[in-house]
């Protein structure tokens, strides 16, 4: 069985050829992505025996999970967007911000090559890959040296996961966009004109949730039976 793209709230199950569904034993997973608690935060990330967090201009840190410290960013930019690779901790935020820390306490601004607001950001294959507004996809295997890549479209992505050797981007009018390397991405085309408002993967499978219309938040449901092949 492929690993598989769940399109949370539209009923859409699409399943990626040639990939394994099982966890890889063994691997290291240096980045663990942590869930908003009630939409408080809009993403988090692990590492350094911390927690991080980001919150409009805000650093959020605690050691427990349940005590938080906040930090300001330093600068005027909403941060959307965490990542973790082992050693250093990235966020990024609109107009292009990026910030990079070795521990999760003090952080500088990096040029990212881009003034376009970026929205996520994940780890994965020795590389961060960031995402955001006008098909903005940025890479970069240091945190400091980013390289705009080529997506192929100009829809706004808001969210992008990393899972069994498969980099996953979402946005606007049902964007979904894969690739193995972070740099050559394709557009699967799933049938739906959703706004995708975060992806992520779990147990072989990645979940999108779409935002529903007047809400700020993306209501998720469960998955059923419909699927899509992906080519």
């Amino acid at each position: 069985m492929g690993t598989g793209i769940g399109l949370i709230g539209v009923s859409v199950l699409a399943l990626l050829e040639g990939a394994s569904a099982s966890p890889s034993a063994g691997k290291p997973q240096p980045q663990e992505r942590l869930q908003p608690r009630d939409g408080g935060l809009p993403a988090m990330a692990r590492g350094c025996d911390i927690w991080v967090g980001v919150s409009r201009t805000n650093i959020l840190v605690s050691h427990d999970n349940i005590h938080w410290t906040t930090n300001g960013s330093g600068s005027a930019s909403c941060l959307h967007g965490i990542a973790f690779s082992g050693t250093r901790f990235v966020a990024v935020g609109n107009e292009g911000l990026v910030i990079v820390s070795s521990d999760g306490l003090s952080w500088r601004a990096v040029d990212a090559g881009t003034d376009e607001r970026l929205r996520g950001i994940v780890f994965g294959n020795g590389k961060f890959v960031a995402v955001g507004y006008r098909g903005t996809i940025i890479t970069s295997r240091n945190g400091e040296d980013w390289v705009r890549q080529k997506s192929g479209i100009e829809a706004r992505l808001q969210s992008v996961a990393y899972g069994d050797g498969i980099f996953v981007a979402v946005g606007w009018n049902g964007t979904v966009l894969t690739s193995r390397t972070g740099v050559r991405w394709k557009k699967e085309r799933l049938g739906t004109n959703e706004d995708f408002a975060s992806v992520s993967f779990s147990d072989g499978f990645f979940s999108a949730a779409a935002r529903r219309c007047g809400a700020n938040q993306s209501t998720p449901a469960n998955l059923r039976n419909d699927v899509a092949g992906i080519r």
